[in-house]
């Protein structure tokens, strides 16, 4: 059938169970309605982006298309706040499909560091994030 004109349907594309750092993630959205996908939400730390490369290697092994984490975890205030996470999950979102700046506590690049290397370095990530042209 069509497609509706308008909307996105933006949704899980994998669930792993309560563990801090995932073993087995099953599929949680059809394939055929997520055509944009957080992999869930992750806490501000190494620990939480250990947990969001899980869940992407699932999505991917599953056949999802479209995914990403966000940016510096999602649960968090600024407590958990860390220049060096953040920009590690920074070049691992640059890498996927879906580059998402988004969640609890703080997350405007700026706020984590007065370094110009850091920020160069989080505008360096964004750009390998944007399209080039056709895929070949």
């Amino acid at each position: 059938g069509k497609l509706p004109d308008a909307g996105l349907v933006m949704s899980r594309p994998v669930d792993c169970g309560l563990d801090s750092v995932s073993k087995i993630c099953t599929p949680y959205s059809p394939k055929n309605v997520m055509f944009s996908g957080w992999v869930g939400d992750d806490d501000s730390s190494f620990v939480g982006l250990r947990a969001c490369v899980h869940k992407v290697i699932y999505s991917a092994w599953l056949g999802y298309a479209n995914f990403g984490c966000d940016i510096g975890g999602y649960r968090g205030d600024e407590d958990t706040k860390d220049a060096v996470n953040f920009l590690r999950s920074a070049q691992l979102n640059a890498f996927l499909p879906l580059m998402e700046n988004g969640g609890g506590g703080e997350h405007r690049p700026w706020m984590y560091t007065d370094s110009e290397d850091s920020l160069d370095a989080l505008n360096e990530n964004k750009d390998k994030n944007t399209p080039r042209g056709p895929a070949s």
